[in-house]
């Protein structure tokens, strides 16, 4: 169960992240133009960045203390 959830929140975080990237894109393009455009979406994606770069980075080393846990259980050495 534990599995399904941070699949669930990895998928979702990655949809969210588009999401933000189109908001940005849109917004900016809705007050400049081109070039507001290009602006929003740059604002975006620093801000995408910052929120859900920390979740990747988080979900990653989940996978990793997992294979890592996985290797100590089955006896193996790193």
């Amino acid at each position: 169960m534990k599995r399904f959830i941070v699949e669930v929140l990895e998928k979702s975080s990655m949809v969210l992240l588009v999401l933000v990237l189109l908001v940005g894109l849109v917004a900016g393009y809705v007050s400049g133009d081109i070039l507001g455009a290009i602006v929003g979406l740059i604002a975006a994606a620093v801000l995408a960045v910052m929120t859900f770069g920390v979740l990747f980075v988080l979900l990653e080393m989940n996978e990793s203390l997992r294979a890592i846990r996985q290797q100590v259980e089955g006896g193996r050495k790193l």
